[in-house]
């Protein structure tokens, strides 16, 4: 790969232990059907999510203790064939080159009002216990635009912004010592050798319908909250998620 020959996540892979619940609480979740049921893929306007079974995942392509986001599926230009990274090249995160697949993945279909579904990914979380080592990897390998390299000292974290086809990969380190306030777990959180996925944050016109809309289909969510980034409102999904921290993350309105 080339530098800038990457210019978009074309899948999160999601794994779950049932495939046929987890696409329906996918559906739940996003207010969207399935675009290919048979793949379990939702198509979105930036990205799309499949949904594969664990076991399987794990005997393909790399072990999974548990369900929850699995691997990124880059586009590469000129690419025919998908190719899997070594792990080693990765800090053990599952990274998957592709060819442009926009044309084989329609939008999903609504299921619910346009302000209370998902629209889009707003990012993906990668938690790493080496900045420098993640930041050869998304910024010298891959090619992503570093578009933030920013400290929370309050949470003791160091966060990079990766951007990519109107998305963002967030990968989260330590900054020393520091008091956390966040659901991160401070420094400690990001000790060790490989890499890990945290969550996905997705994003919707009215945080606040969506949350009721979530609420009356029996899923537990937190209230809605300012987000960290000015002009923002947030609130997290609790419950069905198989396995993924999961935020809902849209405007603040009026």
């Amino acid at each position: 790969m080339t530098p800038g020959s990457i210019h978009r996540l074309a899948r999160v892979i999601v794994a779950v232990d049932d495939l046929e619940e987890g696409v329906e609480d996918y559906a739940m979740l996003l207010g969207r059907g399935a675009s290919d049921p048979e793949r379990a893929l939702f198509g979105l306007r930036n990205t799309s999510l499949q949904l594969v079974e664990r076991e399987t995942f794990a005997s393909e392509v790399a072990p999974l203790e548990r369900p929850g986001v699995a691997a990124l599926v880059f586009e590469e230009d000129g690419r025919e064939d998908d190719l899997w990274l070594p792990l080693e090249r990765t800090r053990g995160i599952p990274i998957a080159l592709t060819r442009d697949d926009r044309e084989d993945v329609p939008p999903a279909p609504q299921r619910a009002k346009p302000e209370a579904a998902a629209a889009a990914l707003d990012h993906v979380v990668v938690s790493t216990g080496d900045l420098d080592a993640a930041r050869g990897l998304y910024g010298e390998q891959l090619g992503l635009r570093l578009a933030l390299d920013r400290p929370f000292p309050k949470r003791g974290i160091q966060i990079l912004f990766f951007r990519t086809g109107g998305l963002t990969v967030e990968v989260v380190g330590a900054l020393g010592r520091g008091e956390s306030d966040g659901p991160e777990g401070g420094a400690a959180a990001y000790a060790g050798a490989s890499d890990r996925f945290g969550g996905l944050a997705w994003e919707v016109p009215d945080v606040g319908a969506a949350r009721v809309r979530l609420l009356d289909e029996g899923f537990e969510v937190s209230e809605e909250r300012v987000g960290h980034k000015p002009g923002t409102r947030v609130c997290t999904v609790r419950s069905r998620t198989h396995g993924v921290p999961t935020l809902l993350k849209g405007p603040e309105l009026g």
